[in-house]
């Protein structure tokens, strides 16, 4: 019997890894569509409509409970993976829930504002990258949002969907996105979102917190002859950050 289970249990790492393969080709095809392509535009993107279901199911849930932030954020992940299983491809779901080119086109067109001089245009466009207010923010200070938000949202908008599509396909490319999704609708320290916000943002941290690492290292092999310093550094700062992640990354 233990020969059996034992010859079972390899039979299943074996079909797991047959499986892993041909996923992440579908991966890698979907940030491709998402390098070539960039986002759906929003009037058919699944994204915002994700975001309309939710705030209408925010508007039948919402109280200052917790209790109820977790129904909402357990309703939005099943709304998401179901979303995922219904495109039937990994590569498509990968393309709605990445959002690299985008990222880049933004942080780059602020980059160019800040090199031109033009402070007044720079600070109006910060905010599709940050939540921060820029109106007093000065040109290093444009430039340091910049950097964090584009180190920040690689995670958010590359990293993190196409890891969670490795691990489980469509569905979990779109429950990633759904997550953090909520995350930016509700996972806010104020005093609507406190408490009902609470199982998103936390989720959205447990979401993220391989993939902020996988981000650490793939940047300390980009750069191998500082690796040493960079993970130093990480080690050293990521904990004084408010966020577990975020400082990983930034």
């Amino acid at each position: 019997m233990e020969h059996v289970a034992a010859g079972d249990r390899l039979d299943s790492r074996g079909r797991a890894l047959s499986r892993l393969g041909p996923r992440c080709l579908a991966v890698a095809a979907g940030l491709v569509l998402d390098r070539l392509l960039g986002e759906p535009s929003a009037s058919v993107h699944p994204v915002a409509a994700f975001g309309r279901t939710m705030e209408r199911i925010e508007q039948t849930l919402w109280a200052d409970r917790r209790s109820n932030g977790a129904i909402y954020t357990a309703a939005g992940v099943a709304l998401g993976a179901a979303a995922g299983s219904a495109a039937g491809s990994t590569a498509v779901a990968v393309w709605a829930a990445a959002a690299g080119r985008e990222l880049r086109r933004v942080a780059s067109h602020v980059g160019e504002l800040i090199a031109a001089g033009n402070l007044a245009t720079a600070r109006a466009e910060l905010p599709a990258l940050v939540g921060r207010d820029p109106s007093g923010l000065d040109t290093s200070q444009i430039a340091a949002a910049v950097i964090e938000s584009v180190a920040e949202n690689s995670v958010d908008a590359v990293i993190a969907p196409a890891f969670w599509a490795v691990v489980a396909g469509a569905p979990g490319a779109a429950a990633y996105r759904a997550v953090n999704t909520m995350d930016a609708m509700v996972g806010r320290r104020n005093e609507r979102y406190s408490n009902f916000g609470w199982a998103a943002a936390r989720l959205d941290d447990v979401a993220n917190y391989v993939p902020a690492r996988i981000f650490a290292g793939l940047l300390s092999a980009l750069h191998f002859e500082r690796a040493h310093q960079l993970m130093v550094t990480v080690r050293r700062d990521a904990p004084a950050h408010p966020s577990p992640n975020a400082g990983v990354a930034e």
